[in-house]
């Protein structure tokens, strides 16, 4: 076949578009990206893991901070791959002997939502190294809590901005939220103004603080719903009922209700325990709640519920008063 060129303008044209193509494959090809500052980046966490293994020691913690900065940049800690796998990763600042994984991918127990305290022990990422990591796969609507047990204490993940209260006993926990986890409507924080207004009931047979919230706009003409839950404080502290309730009755997704928020007694736990005291309690608290405020008083209209112990509580209250 004969290519006739008439001009060396067009031998520059046809240059100009083989660079431009052998620019493209080999961009293609390559599984690297060199950083702005510093050594060579890599797309996925096995490469980098590969080139650290095989990098002298002076060289892994140059590697070790650029591939750092890359993260956070581009992804964040920790590292979710495509395919659900999830990289914990944790540069310690001292010659730790092992590192753990703890969190609520594994309980204590089938019949506990304990963590186990052992959780998955994380493997160096190259002998004598200060890096630990551990690969695990999740589903991708999925959302958990961990930490790291370092050399028995308790961490949040260093390289992690995203916390949580995970409640009164592991306290404040790194948070791992999966790609495709659906965030409903309620759990995000809508200023609003129209807020309810709460008071402290204070009377002889009060065993513990007892809260009641009003909505905004509380007319005593009117009859509201009631909500009761059990650890009240904590619904105020932790899960900000009152401010979800505001939020929820300012859209109208909800109808205005009147929530009452019961704290246990000192033995909480024998206190929600399958307690006859405690559900006697809850009888006086209604009968009061009926009286003072302008309420629905019906079963239909009362809705009672609790976490943890609190929720056998409220289980138990609905089977012994239905």
């Amino acid at each position: 076949m004969n290519l006739s060129i008439s001009s060396s303008k067009e031998w520059k044209f046809w240059i100009f578009i083989v660079s431009v193509l052998l620019a493209v494959t080999s961009a293609i090809a390559i599984t690297e990206v060199e950083a702005d500052d510093g050594p060579p980046i890599f797309s996925t966490f096995n490469a980098f893991k590969e080139a650290y293994q095989a990098a002298e020691p002076d060289s892994q913690e140059k590697l070790l901070d650029s591939y750092i900065k890359h993260q956070q940049r581009h992804g964040g800690f920790p590292i979710i791959d495509h395919n659900g796998t999830v990289t914990f990763f944790y540069r310690s600042t001292e010659n730790q002997t092992a590192v753990n994984l703890i969190g609520e991918f594994k309980p204590e127990s089938f019949y506990s939502i304990g963590w186990d305290e052992t959780g998955v022990q994380m493997s160096r990422l190259a002998e004598k190294s200060d890096v630990y990591f551990t690969q695990l796969k999740f589903q991708a609507d999925a959302r958990l809590e961990y930490l790291f047990v370092v050399s028995g204490e308790k961490k949040l993940d260093p390289l992690n901005p995203k916390t949580y209260f995970n409640g009164p006993i592991v306290s404040d926990a790194s948070e791992l939220v999966m790609p495709k986890y659906p965030l409903i409507k309620e759990a995000k924080s809508i200023p609003t103004e129209s807020k309810g207004t709460i008071q402290a009931v204070s009377a002889d047979w009060v065993k513990a603080p007892i809260h009641v919230y009003l909505p905004a706009g509380y007319d005593s003409k009117k009859s509201y719903p009631v909500i009761y839950t059990a650890d009240g404080s904590a619904w105020m502290k932790y899960m900000k009922l009152p401010e979800m309730l505001d939020q929820l009755i300012a859209e109208k997704d909800i109808e205005p209700v009147i929530a009452v928020m019961i704290d246990p007694t000192e033995d909480r736990r024998n206190w929600y325990l399958f307690n006859p005291d405690y559900v006697r309690y809850l009888e006086t608290i209604i009968q009061y709640v009926d009286k003072t405020f302008s309420t629905k008083a019906d079963a239909r209209h009362r809705f009672h519920f609790g976490t943890s112990a609190g929720g056998r509580a409220a289980f138990h209250a609905a089977f012994e008063r239905p």
